[in-house]
């Protein structure tokens, strides 16, 4: 295994895909993009293995819509071990609320600061740190 494009490709892919199915609320498809044991740090919370994860991301559904906007993204290969990797992912996350017939936005810039380990079935999350960068809410 080589740090390559195809490993960039597919690293680029593994994050879009974890947007998308936090967005779409396929929460139980996300043993598509973390491995078994993966460990999810929301800075208010770590949730260890899927169960927890799952649990955590219940939680959004308080929101009607949730739009994970990736901005930008960089990965770095160990170069001791092909099976390792980091990455640096930047999003702005809208969560949009309707709170008694007003309908606001919390926008919550994000860098998640991850690791990524090379399974069997691929890339997968290892560990990912949700750092906030900035927050604002505004009306929609």
């Amino acid at each position: 295994m080589s740090s390559n494009e195809d490993d960039v490709r597919q690293l680029k892919e593994l994050v879009s895909r974890y947007a998308a199915l936090v967005d779409t609320r396929q929460f139980d498809q996300l043993t598509t993009v973390f491995d078994g044991e993966g460990v999810l740090d929301s800075g208010r919370g770590v949730r260890t293995g899927m169960a927890e994860i799952v649990e955590a991301m219940q939680g959004l559904h308080r929101y009607e819509t949730t739009d994970h906007q990736l901005i930008g993204h960089e990965f770095t290969f160990d170069p001791t071990d092909p099976t390792l990797a980091h990455g640096q992912v930047f999003c702005d996350a809208h969560h949009v609320s309707n709170d008694n017939g007003q309908r606001n936005d919390r926008i919550m810039s994000i860098r998640y600061d991850d690791r990524y380990r090379h399974t069997n079935q691929g890339w997968r999350i290892e560990h990912r740190q949700l750092n906030l960068l900035a927050e604002q809410t505004r009306r929609v």
